[in-house]
């Protein structure tokens, strides 16, 4: 009797780990930082940033947002030791206190827009598949151009850094 219950109970451990189901995602726990590839002649940062969204469009417009937004106010810290590291807004609550200027900034048509433009060569780097646990959204991996310049003299024009 002790035999079989211990025989019985080793069955049921098996089948049980046998029946381990696989995870579907493949990119739920990637890291989706924003980081330098490059500078360009012009004062312009290339750097490799994500977007995520239903559509390949939206995922590209949120990618422009991100690297922009990564620029002003956190800065360029992963990959190549060519961009800027340090913010270009070093007040830490500069987007709080301006908060209705930037939602104005990275709205739909806002002025994040004529700071950011696509390389001219492969600028859709990779797509990933579709992650169903992320309500059907893609993560696109993107090389976008920011114009350092142009957006400094932008915000100093609008007293937003001196």
């Amino acid at each position: 009797m002790k035999i079989t219950s211990v025989i019985l109970s080793l069955v049921v451990v098996v089948l049980m780990s046998a029946c381990k189901s696989k995870a579907k995602t493949i990119s739920g726990y990637y890291n989706y930082a924003t980081e330098c590839v490059g500078k360009g002649y012009n004062g312009s940062q290339i750097v490799k940033t994500w977007g995520i969204g239903l559509s390949q469009h939206q995922a590209e417009t949120d990618a422009r947002i991100k690297a922009v937004d990564e620029i002003l106010f956190k800065g360029i810290r992963n990959g190549s030791s060519d961009c800027l590291v340090r913010p270009l807004v070093s007040n830490p609550n500069a987007k709080r206190d301006h908060e209705l200027y930037f939602n104005q900034f990275f709205s739909f048509n806002g002025g994040f827009q004529n700071y950011v433009t696509f390389p001219a060569k492969n600028w859709l780097e990779r797509k990933l598949e579709i992650n169903p646990v992320s309500d059907g959204k893609t993560a696109y991996e993107l090389v976008v151009e920011v114009d350092m310049i142009g957006l400094k003299s932008h915000l100093q024009k609008d007293n937003i850094i001196q």
